[in-house]
């Protein structure tokens, strides 16, 4: 049923871009037609996410933690312009087979959709959709069986000019969340939200505004499932100087209201099992920083505090950390990337999968590769990754190293 479900929005997504290009002014062209495909191989030292020395299948006599992993990708990607109007589609599809534990081989999809649109100078936006089909991350499940999850978001973004130095912006959005928990199948999240700002463009370089939004959103097929309000006041800024630097920030306060969806089923004593009742609150805000050393060479900073939503229950979490990056390109055969990531994951409230209450939650994750443009059109890509979470709760603590390679030919 779920394939089926896939085929049909498929089709109609696509029945609808096909509508919007049939109905386009006849001034728009064919620009760009990219097929591409990928083959890689993987070895993941920590397929389960799992405790040193605590294999899943003990009692099997398999006490393997490691696996390698084979993966196919095919794909597209156009976009088609008009006027001052542009429509641009991604859509891939990928298969992962598992050579050991064959139970986790399983098929992905993404489709994304962007349509840009012009009305006059004073009037502009955008429609967005993205629909993804992936495997939900056992390190998040405590799992030994494969979940795979099922994610829509919808977005649109209206731009009023009110005068040269003042722009509005409203964005309302749509988010679904279909992810399978081991105890709960069904387990799921709705969405709703909506943003305003205000933006002052009257310096050089420089945009700054205050933004608010306000998120409705309710958890359902879960022990004691809740429902939130969630409001964030920020003021914002956007600085880039052309080809040598750029800088973005947003800092603010979010508050997120927690409520029992149906407090009469909540077990005796155990109001906010599986999820929290109550305020969650925090300082909040992104910074980010881009600056390019050389014609060669690029470095990257980003700090962030968030208030968001566990995956893995119905939780409301605080996430604070950073990420840093650099780019070298010696030449047009070659790009090297490194990049660290630290965050600090704060899980509010008690567990519905595992009888443990307010975990917390530290990873570091290194990644390193290597782009090599063999030609024009083949890229061969091999890297290597270092994952490692200590946690208050015994079983989320692992260390993973992940080594392989990616070949992807693209047509244009």
């Amino acid at each position: 049923m779920n394939d089926q479900v896939i085929r049909r929005r498929f089709v109609a997504t696509a029945s609808l871009c096909a509508g919007m290009l049939l109905l386009a002014p006849r001034a728009w062209a064919l620009t760009d037609f990219t097929p591409y495909a990928t083959v890689g191989f993987e070895h993941n030292s920590n397929v389960f996410a799992r405790p040193g020395g605590e294999p899943p299948f003990p009692a099997t006599g398999n006490t393997r933690l490691g696996d390698t992993i084979e993966r196919y990708l095919l794909g597209v990607e156009t976009w088609f312009a008009w006027d001052r109007n542009r429509l641009t589609l991604d859509a891939q599809g990928q298969r992962f087979q598992y050579n050991s534990f064959g139970e986790l081989s399983h098929y992905e999809h993404k489709l994304d959709g962007k349509f840009d649109w012009h009305l006059s100078a004073l009037v502009d936006g955008s429609l967005e959709y993205e629909d993804q089909r992936q495997m939900q991350s056992l390190a998040d499940t405590l799992s030994d069986q494969l979940e795979v999850q099922h994610d829509r978001t919808a977005t649109a973004t209206l731009r009023l000019h009110a005068t040269p130095s003042w722009r509005i912006d409203l964005q309302p959005k749509w988010h679904e969340l279909d992810s399978p928990l081991p105890l709960y199948p069904q387990f799921g999240l709705r969405e709703k939200a909506a943003a305003a700002s205000l933006n002052y463009l009257g310096i050089n370089k420089l945009t700054a505004g205050l933004r608010v939004e306000y998120t409705d959103g309710a958890y359902h097929q879960i022990v004691a499932a809740t429902k939130y309000h969630q409001t964030t006041a920020e003021l914002t800024a956007d600085y880039a100087v052309t080809g040598l630097s750029s800088f973005e920030g947003q800092l603010g306060y979010t508050r997120r209201s927690n409520a029992l969806l149906n407090p009469a089923e909540a077990p005796a004593g155990s109001a906010g099992l599986g999820g929290v009742v109550g305020d969650t609150s925090a300082l909040t805000g992104t910074l980010g920083f881009r600056r390019r050393l050389s014609v060669k060479t690029a470095v990257d900073l980003s700090l962030f505090r968030e208030v968001d939503s566990y995956v893995a229950g119905a939780n409301s979490e605080i996430g604070t950390g950073g990420d840093a990056g650099i780019t070298w390109d010696p030449d047009v055969k070659f790009s090297f990337r490194l990049h660290y990531r630290l965050s600090d994951q704060s899980i509010q409230g008690q567990l519905a999968i595992a009888n443990f209450a307010n975990r917390s939650d530290r990873s570091h994750l290194v990644e390193f590769y290597v782009k090599y443009y063999a030609r024009k059109w083949l890229t061969l890509r091999p890297y290597v990754t270092r994952n490692q979470r200590s946690s208050n709760f015994k079983d989320a603590n692992f260390t993973a190293t992940l080594v392989g390679v990616d070949l992807t030919a693209r047509l244009q």
